[in-house]
């Protein structure tokens, strides 16, 4: 995103469309994509005096000034339930989204091993109300095949799984921990 402030019926838009192929240039060569990707532009208009503006498709191949106003009108009122027919429109931003293809990545796998740590730690958890004393593992210490039976808690460094009681994780080759309710017998 670019902020490129002017009123759109004076914009020149074959000057906005070389910004774009800039930014897009820019974009695909710092994602390493220079040839092969997709880009989307689009424009975010207002009308003058309003903050808040509403990205609008741009093509320059077919786009002008008054149908990027249609749009940007026809946009706002679904937004808003209504349009400001006559209003001036102004240009806000210019926006680029650019996608590629990434190359296959092998994913690892985990060590295997049935066997559960003990526990890191225990605490005092509530579950529905009622506090439960609750083992803490270490994601880390944790391997495939490994099952950790609720209540638990699972720590790590970016987030935190909580194992409710009658519930348990299994933690999967790839690292992925899926959580079960456990049949009622």
């Amino acid at each position: 995103m670019q902020s490129r402030i002017e009123l759109l019926a004076e914009a020149d838009l074959n000057d906005v469309a070389a910004q774009l192929r800039d930014m897009q240039r820019d974009a695909a060569a710092s994602l390493g994509c220079d040839t092969e990707h997709s880009a989307a532009w689009s424009l975010g208009l207002r009308y003058l005096g309003q903050t808040e503006e509403i990205t609008v498709e741009f093509d320059p191949e077919s786009d002008n000034q008054e149908q990027l106003a249609q749009s940007f009108a026809a946009a706002h009122e679904r937004l808003y339930g209504f349009a400001r027919d006559g209003h001036a429109v102004q240009l806000a931003s210019l926006w680029l989204s650019v996608s590629a293809s990434a190359p296959h990545i092998e994913r690892g796998e985990l060590p295997t091993g049935m066997q559960l740590p003990e526990p890191s730690a225990t605490r005092e958890v509530a579950f529905g109300g009622k506090a439960m004393d609750t083992a803490i593992y270490s994601r880390e210490d944790l391997l495939a095949g490994s099952t950790v039976e609720g209540p638990a808690v699972v720590e790590q460094d970016d987030t935190t799984t909580v194992v409710p009681p009658n519930w348990s994780g299994e933690v999967l080759p790839t690292g992925e921990m899926v959580l079960a309710v456990k049949a009622q017998a």
